[in-house]
This record gives structure tokens, sequence and C-alpha cells, in this order.
């Protein structure tokens, strides 16, 4: 058998058993509120990000950046772990403050794809809110 064709094959399989698992991981979304052409002053250094819920009053002025989402997996529905992932997705896209966070909840399904087993439904813990960097 050629290497190549050996090779292939092998990152194939690790990516499909890999990827054939559904519901294990959390989700997170990021959608940029920026254009294209638009510059996001970015510090790299960015520690401490401050956390507004819906109907909290923000005091200072901002610059959106993007609307962040994190969705829990089957068995992590902690509420301190979902909020410390959206922290870290905010962070890792500029943002050192999140506004009107709210919280809900969404039906997934988990299970082996391709299997005989069919998925099984649970309700998601859902944290969304809007990334913003302060400005001053």
């Amino acid at each position: 058998m050629n290497k190549k064709v050996l090779i292939v094959t092998i990152v194939f399989l690790v990516f499909l058993f890999q990827s054939c698992y559904v519901g294990m991981s959390y989700e997170r979304d990021f959608t940029s509120l920026k254009g294209v052409e638009e510059n996001i002053d970015c510090d790299k250094n960015i520690k401490e990000v401050d956390m507004f819920f819906e109907c909290e009053k923000i005091d200072f002025e901002y610059e959106k950046i993007g609307l962040l989402e994190i969705k829990s997996n089957e068995h992590q529905k902690q509420d301190k772990d979902l909020l410390e992932e959206l922290r870290m997705l905010a962070i890792n896209n500029c943002c050192d403050a999140i506004i009107n966070i709210r919280s809900q909840y969404l039906t997934r399904e988990s299970g082996i794809l391709f299997s005989q087993e069919e998925l099984k439904k649970y309700d998601a813990k859902v944290y969304s809110g809007i990334g913003v960097k302060k400005k001053g």
C-alpha cells in the first residue's frame, strides 16, 4: 500500500472516530459585530471580564465586539463552569466585558452517530451575551 494512502486513511479514521460522538463538549459560538475592514484594538493580556446580566445597569461606554454563546453538554450543567467558558470566549475575542447575559435551556442530542441506538435528547443550559470592549 502506498505510504501516502496509508497516512490519509489513518488521519481520516481518527477524524471520523473523534467526530462520531455528539453532545460531549460545550458548544461555543462567537458572531462578530465588526465589519471586515474594522480593526479591533485587542489587548491580549485581558485577565478580567466584567459580566452584566439582563437588566443590570451599564455605567460605562463601550464598543460592541460580538455575540457570545455557550451551550452545555449532556453531563456538565454547572453554572460556574459555563460562565467561566463564556468568560474565556470573551477573552479569546478581545472583549473585556459581557453585557446583557441571559440564560435559557435548549433541547440538544447526544450519542454515537451511525449506531443502532437512538440519540438521547436532553435540556442544555445556554448562556449568551454581547461581548464589548470598554472605552476609556
